[in-house]
């Protein structure tokens, strides 16, 4: 098996000539004839998400599902689709995976909601999104560019409805979704980290009768068992531009350290705020473990001009995420076998780590969502 200290990430990278492509427009399809097919994916608070899912090809059939977490700018926008996003979801593809992919809401494509946004009790979406009437009737779509800064956070409940997609299928024999590794960009990444130590404290409860009894749960069996490992390019220590170092520390940490889910900080060495952020949540996580971590490292991409989903198109990073990182993480792995995930009709609640719990989801309430209050409070 690989270890990811600093001197073995470096593998497979010698310096080159650097090649940045050129950026592609908003609504970029993937270059290539690959086989895969658009998706719509449902939140818990009424917003349809554009996706693309790559079924698995290749010579091997993996049991593993990539999922990827673009990067974005309140001001600039961003999608799925461009730098190299598409590019890498084929490789991974014909590698044996498959690959999940998908807009942001207010992104890209995932511009539709439905009446149930604007209900009173998304009390994010009517006071943090900014509502156009058309015909006296709120608007049907929403923009990235009618969000509040203080809105950006609850964009970790579009991955929470990607993962229950993947379950969905999962049920329906489709593919696998207990092994899961992410790889996530810039923002994307900050909110890829929320999402997953949400997973870290996420247990499938049974309900007791009378209901004032608290439900029983497994502490030692969270949502996390199913997610194999994570990359991380430029994760970024800001959110909307408010400074939420701490809490990606925090994020990274229970999910690095205390549950031990492999992490890659990928970086530009010469983007001194990437550099020394990447490697300060790596400290962080391995300064709360004794003991080597497998697959838990960096790597300094050595004279790029680029960060975040960018670093996909210089120096074969891409390349070098597959069969540098992901395929011997994913060999190494003892995966999951596939079995019923009955999302919708499970109950769940958050395992708090001083004691006690809250409710996470009820039974029937279709798809989970993340308490925001919760993981960005750091109560």
């Amino acid at each position: 098996m690989v270890s990811l200290r600093r001197t073995s990430l470096a593998l497979g990278l010698a310096v080159a000539v650097v090649l940045v492509a050129l950026p592609r427009p908003a609504r970029a399809q993937p270059e290539k004839k690959a086989d895969f097919k658009r998706v719509d994916i449902h939140t818990f608070d009424g917003v349809k998400l554009a996706g693309t899912l790559y079924p698995a090809g290749g010579g091997g059939r993996k049991e593993t599902i990539v999922m990827l977490l673009h990067d974005f700018d309140p001001k600039s926008g961003g999608n799925s689709h461009q730098d190299g996003w598409d590019k890498l979801a084929e490789r991974l593809q014909a590698e044996g995976y498959t690959v999940l992919s998908f807009d942001f809401r207010g992104f890209g494509e995932s511009t539709a909601v439905n009446e149930k946004f604007w209900e009173r009790r998304f009390g994010h979406n009517t006071t943090a999104v900014r509502q156009r009437l058309i015909a006296g009737k709120p608007s049907t779509t929403i923009s990235h560019k009618d969000f509040r800064p203080d809105y950006y956070k609850y964009l970790v409940n579009d991955i929470a409805a990607a993962k229950a997609y993947l379950d969905e299928r999962n049920d329906e024999m489709e593919l696998n979704s207990g092994n899961v590794v992410l790889v996530g960009a810039g923002q994307g990444a900050t909110l890829g980290a929320m999402w997953l130590a949400s997973e870290c404290r996420r247990c499938k409860a049974e309900p007791r009768m009378p209901i004032t009894i608290p439900p029983t749960f497994n502490v030692d069996d969270p949502e996390s068992k199913y997610i194999a490992g994570a990359v991380w390019l430029t994760i970024s220590p800001t959110l909307a531009g408010s400074n939420v170092a701490h809490l990606v520390l925090n994020w990274t940490k229970i999910a690095g350290a205390e549950k031990q889910i492999p992490m890659a900080f990928v970086y530009a060495k010469n983007d001194a705020t990437g550099d020394q952020f990447s490697r300060r949540c790596l400290t962080n996580i391995k300064s709360a473990v004794k003991g080597k971590l497998e697959f838990t490292g960096d790597k300094a991409v050595e004279d790029v001009g680029v960060t975040g989903s960018k670093l996909l198109n210089v120096q074969r990073v891409d390349q070098w995420i597959i069969s540098k990182y992901i395929n011997p993480l994913v060999d190494g792995r003892r995966s999951q076998a596939r079995k019923k995930r009955r999302v919708t009709e499970s109950y769940y609640v958050y395992v708090l780590p001083r004691g006690g719990q809250r409710v996470a989801k009820q039974p029937n309430e279709e798809i989970p969502y993340v308490d925001v209050a919760y993981f960005f409070g750091g109560r």
